[in-house]
């Protein structure tokens, strides 16, 4: 986060609650955006003040997208439950709302709560209706990614088969996407599931696959969580001199990135590897090493693990007492971690331990506590396997009955395709349509610049004053069509995408006094006074010179057109947070909530009327707003009848 960045979370103060409140909530939740990550906790006072704020307005849409930011918030400092209910209360807004694709979002998130909670059949529940959603409205985006986090979930339930399958689904859709990073999440993921299916060759092509995007993307956590993988897959073909140089770099990219978890599993997987091998003193090390680690960054379960690994290493070294100094400690920590998988190793390993030393007694406790385990284990698989077989059945059938919806309604699906059809022409004709505007606009230039030349000479030699008035008026006439036709091109260029904007760095303050300088003879002409309010010399922006050029333009000569003699016109800019604010204000008869609703519609004439007879084509709006909109910044107009208006142009500071 910025020093700017910061400052701008640590002070939503009074001043904001004077502000539009629609702009304030606009900026919040951007804000909350970019610091959520660095500091949840100014992340979650900022969206608290969102939904107070939207909740003020009785604003659906954005007491929707403030909870949901909450849930983020409360997820990311640990409050899980609190994150669950803040999701639910925003899906049941969706719903009500009909946003079916905000729907599918909290769905996901829901999803990711129950599976962190380890509610994995609950998750599945939650993942396969946000697939669902996704489906039916026809929204790819984000389906690649639930269906990896549905392969995860069916991968810790078990269901290799199935997870493989939802992989294989996310890897076509991020391809097809050219969605890079989802391959490299779907690469690694199938080479995960191949792995744990005892496909060691098909697990290291998709490793081989995952580190080859990973390193276009720069993803080097993933890199070094993936050697570690190819190491295990090398070490279970009987490949251990290329499983110790896969798992060298994994152990070198995670002291690197300072990542313990990779480094601590790289370390484990070594010993392992360095027992097979037959050097059990050079595994003793690493088991030595990767316990430090544990230890050092309180993995308690690890550490447990570890310390298993230790046990069985240091026995086939004959070094019977440190054995089984380690398997108890093992024990220990799993006894007060209430891990039975792991309990029941360390006592396998004890009572083999103890029989071999001749303990038969102790190894005989160790061997009944092996098996009362085993069968627990055994029993709590079966009823967990039930429940989730029901529960994959339960989808299915699901899945099923909107397979039949989706058949029952192909003929609406062929409508669809009409209606697609017809729209790609009536885009076609669109197209014609600008090409044709431009072209004619285009070849009316150069004639009505004669006609202007033309009338300003006449204007310019003894006339009488009839024939002068006369002048004057083809002047205004040729000025007014020459304006329209320059109206015309620009929206011909914005709708067909053809302008260059040629975005760059550059200071905003002497573009404002130029523009000053080029209107000084039309404000003298209406008795106007113009303010130019810029406490710094430099205000540096990013954007399009001559578009920016262009906006301002139209907002200073509508406020020219539209004020009364006599009267005055600000113009002030500042920067404010991350942008570069520019506001003209008139004095003029302001606008009335019609007029403001219609603001920046195409060639739309307001109530208001210029007042000394100026032309307009009633387009300049629209083209402001889409060149502001082209730049990454808005346009916001504050007005209201009889007391002038200002119009507010926010772009990236520079």
């Amino acid at each position: 986060m910025s020093s700017v960045e910061f400052a701008r979370a640590t002070s939503a103060t009074e001043a904001d609650k004077s502000r539009n409140p629609q702009r304030v909530l606009e900026e919040y939740y951007e804000l909350n955006e970019r610091i959520r990550r660095n500091n949840p906790q100014r992340a979650l006072e900022l969206a608290q003040e969102s939904l107070r704020i939207a909740t003020e307005l009785k604003d659906e849409s954005w007491i929707a997208a403030s909870t949901i930011q909450l849930g983020y918030c409360y997820d990311i400092i640990g409050q899980a439950e609190a994150a669950h209910r803040k999701f639910e209360d925003a899906h049941a807004l969706y719903l009500a709302l009909d946003d079916r694709v905000s729907q599918a979002k909290t769905l996901h998130n829901l999803g990711m709560i129950a599976k962190k909670r380890g509610d994995y059949v609950q998750a599945l529940h939650y993942y396969d209706r946000s697939r669902l959603l996704r489906e039916e409205c026809g929204e790819r985006n984000g389906l690649g990614l639930i269906h990896i986090s549905i392969g995860n979930v069916l991968r810790k339930l078990g269901r290799l088969e199935k997870a493989l399958e939802h992989f294989l689904a996310a890897l076509n859709i991020h391809v097809k996407e050219g969605d890079r990073y989802g391959q490299v999440l779907a690469t690694h993921n199938i080479g995960n599931v191949c792995f744990a299916l005892g496909q060691y060759e098909r697990a290291l092509k998709f490793f081989r696959e995952s580190l080859s995007l990973g390193r276009f993307q720069r993803d080097r956590q993933r890199e070094a969580a993936t050697y570690c993988n190819m190491g295990y897959a090398y070490h279970s073909l009987g490949d251990n001199t290329r499983a110790l140089s896969c798992l060298a770099k994994a152990l070198d990219r995670a002291r690197h990135l300072g990542d313990p978890e990779v480094e601590l599993s790289t370390l484990s997987v070594m010993g392992t590897v360095q027992d097979g091998r037959g050097d059990h003193e050079r595994a003793t090390a690493l088991y030595r090493d990767a316990l430090r680690l544990a230890e050092k960054t309180g993995n308690q379960s690890a550490a447990a693990d570890v310390l298993h690994s230790l046990g069985d290493n240091l026995m086939q070294r004959q070094l019977g007492e440190e054995a089984l100094s380690s398997l108890h400690r093992a024990l220990r920590i799993a006894e007060d971690l209430q891990e039975p998988g792991l309990l029941f190793k360390v006592h396998q390993s004890l009572a083999s331990v103890l029989e071999e030393r001749g303990d038969i007694a102790a190894a005989l406790r160790h061997y009944k506590e092996y098996a009362t385990l085993r069968d627990e284990l055994h029993s709590k698989q079966v009823q967990e396997s039930i429940i989730q077989m029901q529960t994959l059945h339960d989808l299915d059938q699901a899945r099923s009955e909107k397979e039949i919806y989706r058949l029952k309604n192909v003929e609406l699906a062929e409508s669809n395709r009409r209606l697609t059809r017809a729209n790609s022409q009536l885009r076609t004709l669109d197209k014609e349509k600008n090409d044709l505007l431009g072209i004619v606009a285009h070849d009316l230039q150069n004639p009505l610049a004669a006609i202007l030349r033309t009338a300003q000479n006449l204007g310019r030699m003894p006339l009488d004053d009839d024939a002068r008035d006369n002048a004057a008026k083809i002047e205004l006439t040729a000025r007014t069509m020459t304006d329209i036709i320059s109206d015309l091109l620009d929206i011909s260029m914005v709708e067909s995408g053809a302008i260059d904007l040629q975005i760059e760095q550059f200071n905003l303050i002497p573009l404002l006094h130029d523009l000053r300088k080029q209107y000084t003879p039309a404000l003298k002409d209406k008795q106007l006074r113009l303010h130019l309010q810029a406490k710094d010399k430099r205000l540096m922006v990013r954007g399009g010179r001559k578009a920016l050029r262009q906006i301002l333009d139209n907002l200073l000569s509508n406020a020219i057109k539209y004020s009364p003699a006599g009267r005055n016109i600000f113009i002030s800019a500042a920067i404010d947070s991350a942008y570069c604010r520019v506001a003209v204000r008139d004095e003029g008869p302001g606008l009335t909530k019609e007029d403001k609703a219609r603001l920046y519609g195409k060639f739309t004439r307001l109530s208001a009327r210029p007042t000394a007879g100026e032309g307009s084509t009633g387009a300049g709006l629209w083209i402001v707003k889409k060149l502001a909109e082209m730049m990454d910044g808005t346009i916001v107009c504050e007005s209201e009848p009889d007391n002038g208006a200002t119009f507010i142009l926010s772009l990236p500071a520079a």
